[in-house]
Parts: structure tokens; C-alpha cells; sequence
């Protein structure tokens, strides 16, 4: 296995690692809750408390599928894996929308939750593009420093 890719495998955990690494000083009260680096923190800590369960669906593909690959291709799924987190949070939000409605069914019209859906989906979506696609800048600019050359190879 390329000794890239096995970077890029193991920089599949900054998503998780990152928000735990940022919770640290707010758990130890090193930081006051009324500072902008706290809200800033926050966003952090709940990127990875709502998106934990998809993104760990997505790592463990990549993992999985990574295996002797080329960097190229992982280059790929990590340009891709927010997209499937998108993915992944429909599926999610609308099992949740149905299944939270269905109980209460003799109340409620069976699809009265798509305007809170679209909401919450376009909302979350929003999050994560940003989110996962900021991570994946920082990956691919740890793994340009480790390859030491200016330029990434191109695609193939």
C-alpha cells in the first residue's frame, strides 16, 4: 500500500478528533462560555454530535474500500464522502419524519413533517458541505506537506 494512502486513512479520524480536541478546554473550564472561541467551539463539537453516525458510515467505506488503492482514487472518495454524508442525512431525517409522525397518525396527516424536513435537511446539508469539505482541505494540505512537492498529482 502507498504510503500516502495509508495517510490519508489514518487523517480519517480529524473530523472526530478535531471537536474532542476543541470540547477539552471547555470541559476543563479553561475557557468562559461567554467567548466567541466557545460559539466558534460549538460548532464544531455539535458537527460531530450530528454527524457522527453518517460521517462514521462514510470513514468506514473509505477505510474498507481504500485497501490498495491508488492516491488518486482516494483523493476521489474523500471529494465525495460529503456528499454521501448528504446522502445518508436523508435518508435519516425522512425515517425520522415518518416514523415520529406514523405513532401519531390518527392526529396528524402522514406527511405533515416535509416542510420541518426540508428545513432541518437543507440546514444540515448546508453544515455539512462546509464541514466536510473544510476537513478535506485540511487532509489534503497535511498529505501535500508530507509529499513535500508543490503540486497534487491529477486525477486519472
Amino acid at each position: 500500500m502507498n504510503t500516502l494512502v495509508k495517510w490519508y486513512r489514518y487523517l480519517l479520524v480529524l473530523p472526530v478528533m478535531i471537536p474532542i480536541i476543541i470540547w477539552i478546554p471547555f470541559s476543563l473550564d479553561l475557557i468562559t462560555k461567554s467567548s466567541y472561541f466557545f460559539l466558534v467551539g460549538m460548532f464544531f463539537v455539535v458537527s460531530l454530535v450530528f454527524g457522527g453516525i453518517p460521517y462514521f458510515i462514510c470513514a468506514t467505506f473509505i477505510f474498507w474500500y481504500s485497501r490498495n488503492k491508488d492516491e488518486a482514487t482516494v483523493r476521489k472518495l474523500y471529494l465525495l464522502y460529503p456528499i454521501g454524508m448528504i446522502g445518508i442525512f436523508f435518508i435519516v431525517l425522512f425515517v425520522d419524519g415518518l416514523l415520529t409522525h406514523k405513532i401519531d397518525y390518527i392526529a396528524t396527516p402522514l406527511l405533515q413533517f416535509l416542510p420541518d424536513f426540508i428545513n432541518c435537511f437543507i440546514v444540515m446539508s448546508a453544515f455539512t458541505l462546509v464541514f466536510g469539505y473544510g476537513y478535506v482541505l485540511v487532509t489534503f494540505l497535511i498529505v501535500r506537506l508530507i509529499r513535500g512537492r508543490r503540486f497534487d498529482p491529477p486525477f486519472s
